[in-house]
């Protein structure tokens, strides 16, 4: 935190990378710690707390904190991981190899639109791997310095990371927020080339071109390319991708452990099982809400919209035997 703060102007508040409620007030190498009350987030575009999670907060033991369901969340290990918050929980994910989760608009984009570094974090008397966007930490619309590059400037804009440079013989005054002619106050101690703010973050690879694996949707899956990269491809309408065949089929009969909510306009369906389909899911806009169970002795039909008494239907997704 210290190197990060070194980057902003004294009195700036600059967000936690672990926890929604906490922050800290830099005053130039130092960091004080600070946290929200109760029932509080701190947001660091308005600079203080407030109600709500802001979506740029990543939150280490909770992802989906204050997050609505059917919403994604970003994971705070990975600059590609991300979790799906369902009904019963966060599910976790990872976007393609070259790609980095973008929590504010939910999506997987290019690492050269969404800006995120890998970095060294520590809880107790361990260390962990964090990943690190520094418009998730500092407010949008300031400028702010690079750790890396005293002639360099950083700029947040809608949490994405802008740079650039000054002109030839001008250096970037984090004080001023503005490039200027070195003095006194633009002595370049925002360069540190700490690497926990410089970083590169990791990528999804693969070891046998043309194989397949499950992705977090239940119509979507991963491809590996003649490069060994995963690039996410998405099955045609009405399919879902079948962990044991790996290929897309009716959504009644793909294997997959999934939200089978997601493409359907059904209220109810089935839910995943190896055992059974006793259980189903409550829908909402293709976004499971619920997860229940039929009484004793009775199973859901998801053609019937119902659970029905008698014989278990043979459907692939419940009843894989």
């Amino acid at each position: 935190v210290t190197a990060l703060c070194l980057l902003v102007t004294n009195g700036d508040y600059v967000a936690s990378q672990t926890n929604c409620s906490s922050y800290y007030q830099c005053q130039g190498s130092v960091a004080t710690p600070m946290s929200c009350g109760s029932g509080l987030y701190f947001d660091k575009n308005s600079q203080q707390c407030v109600s709500t999670v802001p979506a740029s907060c990543i939150s280490a033991s909770n992802p989906c904190q204050g997050k609505a369901v059917g919403s994604f969340a970003a994971s705070s290990t990975s600059c590609g991981g991300y979790y799906y918050c369902g009904a019963s929980g966060p599910v976790s994910g990872q976007c393609p190899a070259g790609e980095n989760f973008n929590p504010i608009t939910m999506s997987c984009v290019y690492a050269n639109q969404y800006t995120c570094t890998m970095t060294s974090g520590s809880s107790g008397n361990s260390s962990t791997m964090v990943s690190l966007n520094l418009c998730n930490l500092v407010e949008n619309g300031i400028y702010f310095g690079n750790p890396s590059n005293c002639s360099s400037w950083n700029y947040c804009q809608n949490n994405v990371l802008r740079s650039g440079n000054c002109p030839t013989g001008m250096v970037f005054n984090v004080q001023q927020q503005t490039c200027a002619y070195r003095t006194i106050s633009s002595s370049c101690a925002q360069v540190t080339n700490d690497p926990s703010l410089t970083g590169v973050s990791n990528t999804l690879t693969c070891t046998k071109a043309g194989t397949t694996q499950a992705a977090t949707a239940c119509n979507q899956y991963y491809q590996c390319t003649p490069q060994l990269s995963l690039q996410l491809q998405t099955c045609p309408s009405g399919n879902y991708y079948d962990t044991v065949s790996q290929l897309c089929v009716a959504r009644m009969s793909a294997r997959n452990n999934c939200d089978r909510c997601v493409g359907t306009t059904s209220t109810f369906v089935n839910s995943y099982s190896s055992s059974n389909c006793t259980g189903y899911l409550y829908c909402v806009n293709g976004v499971s809400q619920a997860q229940e169970v039929c009484p004793t002795s009775y199973y859901f039909n998801e053609i019937q919209g119902s659970c029905v008494a008698g014989t278990e239907p043979q459907f692939l997704c419940c009843n894989p035997t």
